[in-house]
């Protein structure tokens, strides 16, 4: 089974803090594309028992960009291909 990409997308009024339109459902959703890669980290609070060690967060290919894998290493995170 693919994994799929985690990405949160907010709804457009949310993003740009506007009020919502009267029968505007929109609500947050996610992604949910196949992922091509996966950051990883050691979890901070893994000492907590419901926490788990490592945090994972797979990304399709829209989410999982070129300016992102650049800034991943520098927040701590590993980046895992994930085979296609």
């Amino acid at each position: 089974m693919a994994e799929k990409c985690t990405w949160l997308i907010e709804p457009a009024s949310w993003v740009q803090g506007l009020p919502e339109e009267d029968g505007d459902d929109s609500q947050p959703h996610v992604c949910g594309k196949r992922a091509i890669v996966a950051y990883t980290k050691r979890n901070p609070r893994a000492r907590e028992p419901d926490q788990p060690e490592v945090l994972r967060y797979p990304r399709c290919k829209t989410h999982g960009t070129n300016d992102a894998r650049r800034v991943a290493p520098a927040q701590g995170f590993d980046i895992q291909e994930i085979e296609s």
